[in-house]
């Protein structure tokens, strides 16, 4: 309801100063109003969306209670509130409220009181409405009064009256209402709208409550003006926003006035249980099977720190990858608890879990029982106000390759195959038959399936007729049967039936046919279960009678059948290995039977024999014959297994451990498809597959047979983590496979020679080796290349000659030592390291490193000393190849690349002189003063003041390039040597050719060029002019 703003004295309420002019039609609305304004009590908010969940309590808020909202809201404070059910008696809720609003948009505050109107009470909320942009928001924030914790209530109902709209005048109005509430994890909820009987207000899609017409409502609670809501889920706040809808306008309104009622609300005291499964009854040994721990908060208060544990069970081991439950929609898990943390007396603490949620984790579990226990896995919490709960899951231990516990009698599990020896094969498939066609008087018979074989035979036979056993139907008692027929004695086993298969059978069964009893035949046959494991069924409302912990039946005295009134009945073994013996023992051991003489005849069939073949089966399992080569803490390497082919389900199993320990090493038992091909796989994690060896051996334990291969013969698949596989086929039902993959860790191996490599050329004298510069060397490809070539040889086993790997810091890595090279092969050096001493490097990097003699006659290097070797991830086998040269050349002294020869002529200094002229660079000549010349000069060729030019040229006989040549000549002094006189620089050819720091022109000192290139096979010319004598200055 809105209020009017009062101008001078008019005092009607729906009167406007501004708008006198427009009185009369306001009055003609007020008219209007009054007349369709007809009174319509609130109705109760108590649908069926405002039912209470199993085991929680209906509250509804006391009429006195409103005036505690009142005080709270004045206070600050939360209020006690009183509950009571619907028909006023007391109900005991631990609820505390308190209210508080938020006006936005205008600087007046807000007032609230209670409003009476017949039995009800409500709350009234006054504002003022300056403009439409006018919010109010009302908070009821609701708590435990017991501690003062958060109370989630679940089903709040509240209804709010006085929506109402004006249009048709001057002072415009729209109420909007929107009901938000607070859930478990601080999200938001919108309260959900529900029909009230006579009430005009409707939702608009969710954005509020509002009126559908103009409607001044009045001021008792009325159910025309009556918006109602229930929230879905638990909420532990709830939010009424109060504002005006865009549709209209005005700032004539001197308020705004909404009232509202807490209907009702759901309370469950705090409640949690405990769950723990794994979907299964059975599991093989060594298997591993996921339990699944949930833990729910099924009351109506969180809970806080819940302490789970899951103690350690005798035969099951946690594996580490502990997670949370993907598959569990309430799950609030985000940090799932590590095994220690379960297993420890302190447990695991689970901080809050809110109302209605979950906290459920997978705790994958590895089965180290023995085949033929039972193991109990059991978890607990506790909260302190709450009692300790736990949950239970049981299973019987199996075989590794078993299927656990039998399915229904006379068939088999889905996907296996079943062979059928009888008259009346089932519907099943796949399956294979074979007729009974028993040869009369025979004891035995074996049904051949391809390879698969099938015996039957009697033994231990007692008081047995002429004839029998025998395939012949025994009128009005048997059918399609095997018939044993006995003299009528007293005696425990009277014949002992027995089957075995060459295969592992997943099931086997038979019928009886005409077990009963007589009492002139003074007989009540029996059969025993002589193999464990068997169970009897079909026997309902049939005349037998099970004792021996039901591994006997008998007849019941004294029921005779017949084939007409047939009391047939099955009975059916699990799983069995290959060649387990399926016997039972007939007997009549009725206490007044017959002892002397036969008392008459008996006759029991057997027939409907069958079994079940599993599809191929396959365990993979993992085994470490060494240390790993990475083994640090956090990135030891691990091994990832898994099994492809056909639709074979995604699979894999990662080990854990360090060292030598195989953790987590067994893969689950793999069901494949008869006939198909599949490939097992391998990769390391952290590492590289190529540091191991390896060898996979697959014994099938149906066949005897085994398949042995090895990393030589496997696949290596060069993939971002590359993989080695090797595959498997020809596999039938009833295989059960094992492969065992076994890794070796590799070693590292580096391997190199030290060599002459001067090109095989023989030492000469002429001309001298030292200064040949004929095709002898230039001509020679080999020679003083850095490889190391057919027709040069290796430098054997030299003291003081030594190969180290180094860490490239000058650092032996550790587990070798500085080794010579080897006499056979000559110059070998190999270095072998483990991988694991590699794998600790960091960065990944090594050195090869020659020392060599000092003095020793090999005394030029063609290689470097120290070779810089990255390693690549997945090598481990270093040799000179490709781009990688391991090798060290040597040449002796005379054998080195490059060749000076110095020529000298005699001239008179002029300062013109051309150096490169062809007169005086004449190839052979002998005389000094003619032009250049390598012969020496005698005293009579010099006078003194002439000058001597040189010509030094340097030769590059090999194949490599010379980098960084600088050549330098010393001019003689005076006194030094025991020069009698002192040469100057006279000139220079070509100024550039020289240094900076070159002996100046008139100076005694050294003659220096700029660095020079000299590319293979090569050669460069220096030309100078010296000086001799006392015509230029000597210091």
């Amino acid at each position: 309801m809105y209020k009017a703003k009062k101008p001078l004295s008019i005092m009607n309420p729906f009167s406007f100063g501004k708008y006198q002019s427009q009185i009369l039609s306001l009055i003609g609305f007020m008219i209007l109003s009054l007349v369709s304004v007809s009174s319509h009590a609130l109705v109760l908010n108590d649908g069926a969306a405002a039912t209470c969940p199993s085991g929680s309590t209906k509250g509804i808020l006391t009429n006195n209670s409103y005036s505690s909202l009142v005080t709270s809201f004045n206070s600050g404070n939360y209020q006690t509130v009183s509950s009571q059910s619907s028909t006023g008696s007391s109900v005991a809720i631990p609820l505390k409220i308190k209210m508080s609003i938020s006006d936005f948009n205008f600087v007046n505050k807000s007032s609230v009181a209670t409003l009476t109107s017949g039995n009800y009470t409500a709350i009234r909320f006054t504002g003022s409405a300056a403009n439409s942009s006018v919010r109010n928001e009302i908070l009821l924030d609701f708590q435990n009064s017991l501690n003062n914790e958060p109370l989630f209530l679940n089903k709040v109902a509240l209804s709010t009256f006085d929506i109402d709209k004006l249009s048709s005048t001057n002072a415009y109005w729209d109420d909007n209402v929107k009901f938000v509430g607070t859930t478990q994890n601080n999200g938001t909820v919108n309260g959900v709208f529900q029909s009230i009987t006579g009430s005009s207000v409707i939702n608009t899609n969710g954005e509020g409550l509002r009126l559908n017409t103009d409607f001044n409502c009045g001021n008792t609670l009325e159910s025309t003006c009556q918006g109602s809501v229930v929230f879905s889920e638990p909420v532990k706040s709830v939010k009424i926003i109060y504002s005006n809808t865009d549709n209209d306008t005005s700032t004539s309104i001197s308020s705004r006035i909404i009232d509202f009622r807490l209907d009702s609300y759901c309370y469950q005291p705090s409640s949690y249980e405990i769950t723990k499964d794994d979907g299964v009854t059975s599991i093989g040994t060594t298997s591993t099977t996921n339990y699944i721990i949930k833990v729910i908060n099924n009351g109506n208060t969180p809970l806080t720190n819940i302490i789970l544990k899951d103690p350690i069970v005798t035969g099951l081991t946690k594996e580490t990858d502990i997670t949370c439950d993907t598959t569990d929609n309430t799950n609030t898990c985000i940090t799932a608890p590590t095994k220690t943390q379960l297993e420890s007396s302190s447990g695991f603490n689970i901080p809050s879990l809110a109302v209605g949620k979950t906290y459920s984790i997978k705790v994958p579990t590895k089965v180290t029982a023995s085949q033929g226990s039972t193991i109990t896995n059991t978890a607990t919490i506790k909260v302190s106000n709450l009692d300790l709960k736990s949950a239970s899951d049981s299973n019987t231990v199996t075989g590794i390759f078993s299927g656990g516990s039998p399915v229904a009698p006379a068939s088999c599990p889905s996907g296996h195959k079943m062979y059928y020896v009888g008259s009346n094969p089932p519907g099943y498939t796949p399956k294979e038959t074979l007729p009974i066609a028993w040869t009369t008087g025979s004891f035995s018979k074996e049904y051949v399936f391809g390879n698969t074989k099938f015996n039957l035979s009697f033994t231990e036979r007692l008081n047995l007729r002429t004839g029998y056993p025998t395939g012949t139907n025994f009128t009005d008692a048997t059918e399609n049967a095997i018939n044993m027929y006995h003299d009528s004695f007293r005696t425990t086993i009277d014949h002992r039936l027995t089957a075995t298969i060459n295969k592992p059978v997943s099931k086997y069964g038979f019928v009886v046919q005409d077990l009963d009893s007589n009492q002139n035949g003074k007989y009540i046959e029996s059969i025993t279960l002589a193999t464990s494991g068997g169970f009897f069924s079909k026997t309902e409302s049939k005349p037998f009678q099970l004792s021996n912990a039901n591994q006997t039946i008998s007849g019941t005295a004294w029921d005779n059948c017949n084939t007409a009134s047939p009391c047939n009945f099955n009975i059916d073994w699990g799983y069995k290995s290959a060649l387990t013996p399926f016997a039972i023992t007939h007997g009549n051991p009725y206490s007044e039977g017959a002892t002397t003489t036969s008392a008459g005849g008996y006759v029991t069939g057997y027939s409907d024999f069958y079994f079940c073949l599993a599809p191929p089966k396959l365990v993979v399992k993992k085994v470490l014959g060494g240390n790993r080569v990475n083994d640090s803490v956090d990135s030891a390497d691990q091994f990832e297994i898994k099994v492809t082919g056909d639709s074979l389900a995604a699979n894999s199993f990662t080990t854990t451990g360090n060292a030598a320990i195989i953790d987590n090493g067994t893969s689950d038992l793999l069901s494949l498809t008869e006939s198909k091909t599949y490939t097992i796989s391998e990769r390391v994690i952290n590492g590289s597959v190529s540091n191991y060896s390896a060898t996979y051996i697959c014994n099938n334990a149906t066949t005897g047979s085994t398949f042995t291969t090895t990393n030589a013969t496997a696949t290596l698949n060069e993939e971002t983590i590359p993989t080695r596989s090797f595959t498997l086929s020809n596999l039938n039902y009833g295989d059960e496979i094992t492969c065992t993959i076994t890794n070796t860790p590799s070693v590292y191996t580096f391997t190199g020679f030290v060599y002459n490599d001067n090109g095989g050329i023989a030492r000469s004298t002429n001309p001298d080796t030292k200064s040949d510069t004929s095709t002898t060397f230039t001509g020679n490809s080999k020679y003083f290349n850095g490889i190391f070539d057919s027709g040069e040889t290796g430098i054997g086993n030299t003291t003081g000659l030594t190969i180290s790997l180094t860490n490239c810091n000058g650092v032996n890595i550790g587990g070798t030592t500085s080794q010579t090279t080897s006499d056979n092969p000559l110059g070998q050096y190999k270095l072998v390291v483990s991988a694991s001493t590699i794998a600790a490097l960091s960065p990944q990097k090594v050195c090869i490193v020659q020392a060599e003699p000092d003095p020793w006659i090999f005394s030029v290097d063609t290689t470097p000393n120290i070779r810089n070797i990255d390693l690549q991830a997945g090598k481990l086998d270093y040799k000179t190849e490709g781009s990688l040269n391991l090798d060290f050349g040597e040449v002796e002294g005379d054998y080195a690349a490059l060749v000076l020869r110095k020529a000298q002529y005699v001239n008179d200094c002029r300062s013109t002189l051309n150096y490169t002229a062809t007169n005086i660079n004449t190839a052979g000549n002998t005389d000094p003063r003619a032009g250049f010349s390598e012969s020496g000069i005698s005293g009579s060729d010099l006078t003194p003041g002439q000058c001597i030019a040189y010509r030094i040229t340097a030769t590059n006989r090999a194949n490599l390039t010379i980098n960084n040549f600088v050549m330098r000549d010393v001019l003689q002094k005076k006194g030094d040597n025991k020069a009698l006189v002192t040469s100057v620089l006279a000139g220079v050819s070509n100024a550039s050719d020289y240094a900076n720091d070159n002996v100046p022109i008139g100076k005694n000192g050294t003659v220096k060029t700029t660095e020079f290139v000299l590319n293979p096979k090569t050669s460069r010319s220096f030309y100078f002019n010296t000086k001799y004598g006392t015509t230029m200055d000597t210091q």
